[in-house]
């Protein structure tokens, strides 16, 4: 916002200028400022709230003026009209419905489940090959995997698919998302490619890490990969996808990563323990007891964090502050190969029973699971409530 003097080659001026510029008439002075539009985006509930309201208008506008006379002098002294009672009294809003997402071998499709009762209510079509990494935002859900060796930009609306990446060159087993962008990393290539959402063109590549990356992690300025040979996590900065620092050795191939504002956390084969590592200058700080098996899947909250994998096939559940093992939960039945969490459950999936698992965070109990996805489910994404 500016003060201007002259607008328009006037003394005064107000309104739109080709609905970029709009000037108007302030107690302190001529102003303009930049209008900038906001964007709409649609959703299923967003749409049926608006259509919710409209109906409440439609009724209103069919009241007699004697019964609107009712509801003005319920409103009188109120600092809300009658009109504002009568809306407030006849809109039921849409509950907001939440998602999680599968994707892995064999179906080869992403399938899209309700939280609250873990139905299926819709698939893609087959992304080609096993998929192996999931990402979504507000309105898509991408994929990523062997074979095909694109990423797959899918509407979460109906699961059609609007758009496609070029090919990565090997096969992508991570995917991470920001506001603008589409990260991928996996096989043969071992590099991060960056893709712009807007359109899926790639618009830089870190330099490779040695090896295959099987974890990718981001937060505001960084993304972290992680993987086999190397097996120490790396830090990239992501304006120009350079390499600015990396951990110590992790003593075995890294496959999951997750991260808080302040720490970075790892696991996989061999140590088969989380590690806890400082973001700031990617040192080790803490890690947990023994998993007793390879850690293939690992969530974060804002106290714990949580792994899954081979050999015990569950879910341990270890404090942050200290990486004290606090709770389990009962056996998948299979190799964990995937999570997902929101602020009361975490969601675990795999190969065996091939199922998702929906466990109570608060005692770990199980309490609901999915249909057979028909085979194994390397893969998890789930929205936010």
């Amino acid at each position: 916002m500016a003060k201007c003097r002259g607008p328009l080659f006037s003394e005064t001026a107000s309104g739109k200028l080709k609905n970029n510029l709009t000037f108007s008439q302030r107690s302190s002075g001529q102003q303009v400022r930049l209008q900038v539009p906001a964007a709409d985006f649609l959703t299923d509930a967003r749409t049926a709230n608006r259509e919710a309201y409209l109906t409440a208008v439609d009724l209103w506008n069919l009241l007699s003026d004697e019964a609107k006379a009712v509801y003005i002098a319920r409103a009188a002294g109120k600092p809300y009209s009658g009109y504002n009672l009568f809306m407030s009294e006849n809109i039921t809003p849409v509950p907001v419905v939440y998602y999680i997402y599968c994707g892995g071998y064999t179906t080869l499709k992403i399938y899209k489940f309700q939280k609250s009762d873990m139905a299926k209510v819709a698939e893609s079509i087959s992304y080609g090959g096993g998929i192996r990494a999931l990402a979504e935002d507000a309105d898509y859900i991408y994929c990523a995997g062997a074979t095909t060796l694109k990423i797959y930009k899918f509407q979460k609306s109906d699961m059609s698919k609007v758009a496609e990446s070029i090919s990565y060159g090997g096969s992508i087993y991570a995917l991470a998302e920001d506001a603008d962008y589409i990260y991928c990393a996996g096989y043969t290539t071992q590099k991060i490619y960056k893709f712009q959402k807007s359109d899926m063109a790639k618009v830089a590549e870190s330099i490779s890490y040695g090896g295959s990356i099987y974890a990718l992690a981001e937060d505001a300025d960084y993304i972290y990969c992680a993987g086999y040979i190397t097996q120490t996590v790396w830090k990239i900065q992501k304006s120009d996808m350079s390499k600015v620092d990396e951990s110590a050795n992790y003593g075995g191939t890294i496959y999951a990563l997750a991260e808080d504002a302040d720490y970075i956390y790892c696991g996989g084969d061999t140590t088969q323990t989380v590690h806890k590592i400082q973001k700031s200058d990617m040192a080790k700080v803490a890690e947990s007891i023994t998993y007793g098996g390879s850690i293939y899947a690992l969530a974060e909250d804002a106290d714990y964090i949580y792994c899954g994998g081979t050999g015990t096939q569950k879910i341990y559940k270890f404090q942050k502050s200290d990486m004290a093992k606090v709770a389990e939960s009962i056996t998948y039945g299979g190799f964990i190969l995937a999570f997902a969490e929101d602020a009361d459950y975490i969601y675990c999936a795999g190969n065996g029973t091939q199922k998702i698992y929906k466990f109570q965070k608060s005692d770990m109990a199980k309490v609901a699971e999915s249909i057979t996805y028909g085979g194994t489910i390397r893969t998890l994404a789930g929205e936010k409530e």
